[in-house]
């Protein structure tokens, strides 16, 4: 049965497109820029450490053991892991970033018609397999970057916002007192001094400059986390959606 939009859900749709549409400060309403923030300040970083961890313990192992039998099926538990996570990962990619993935894996043609050896050979030889374990060591570094930018970059434009609200509700931004009282207070370049209370406060003009610097900032951030999510969501889906050719392993007697 085919879904009838009616008056109602047209105007919210269209109302929430005309607002992304807004120059510079549209981003504020698009759930991609959210959603890159939080991968790229938090959940990414987590995730890729993780992923880090495991493809070098694992490879290592498998290094290590290498010159006996037990080495391949560590090899091949190693790439298998990899494709799995690598899946795991666009799942997260798609829900915080906005970039469409796969449904599934797209298997080696001719795969399922082969025994055993001749599919571990198969996963050996899949470009893949060997992307996905790249990503997952390449992803890491990526990762450090791109949260040391965004939480940075998101912590300083909320305090630069937070206090001066504060400072407009009537409350002191600090309060100075006994051996505190002769510490030099820097906001923004300009010296702040306490009151005979120890309280210590904002110019209005301080304030002001403060508020539209960090709404600034914050627009910023949300922008630069978008490209970021653009990136890094169409690089996962070209490691996910790589098609190599049909292969014809060696027959293993």
């Amino acid at each position: 049965m085919k879904h009838i939009r009616t008056s109602v859900d047209i105007p919210a749709v269209s109302q929430r497109q005309r607002l992304r549409d807004i120059p510079i400060i549209g981003v504020w309403f698009d759930r991609r820029a959210w959603g890159a923030v939080v991968y790229f300040g938090a959940v990414g970083f987590v995730l890729s450490l993780a992923y880090f961890v495991w493809s070098v313990t694992i490879g290592s192992l498998a290094i290590g053991l290498a010159p006996i039998l037990i080495g391949i099926p560590i090899v091949v538990l190693l790439l298998g892991s990899a494709r799995a996570i690598c899946l795991f990962e666009g799942k997260v990619v798609e829900f915080f970033l906005g970039v469409r993935m796969p449904r599934r894996t797209q298997p080696v043609q001719g795969a399922d018609r082969i025994g055993f050896w001749q599919r571990i050979w198969c996963w050996l030889r899949d470009v893949r397999s060997w992307l996905s374990l790249g990503f997952l060591l390449g992803n890491f570094p990526v990762s450090v970057v791109t949260f040391a930018v965004t939480f940075t970059l998101a912590v300083t434009s909320l305090a630069l916002v937070v206090i001066p609200v504060v400072h407009l509700l009537g409350h002191p931004i600090a309060n100075v007192s006994g051996d505190d009282a002769d510490i030099n207070i820097m906001f923004m370049g300009t010296q702040l001094v306490p009151d005979a209370a120890g309280d210590v406060w904002l110019t209005a003009p301080l304030a002001v400059a403060s508020l539209a610097i960090g709404l600034a900032l914050a627009t910023g951030t949300l922008w630069l986390a978008r490209g970021f999510g653009w990136v890094y969501g169409h690089v996962v889906q070209a490691i996910q959606v790589a098609r190599p050719q049909p292969m014809n392993p060696p027959k293993i007697h």
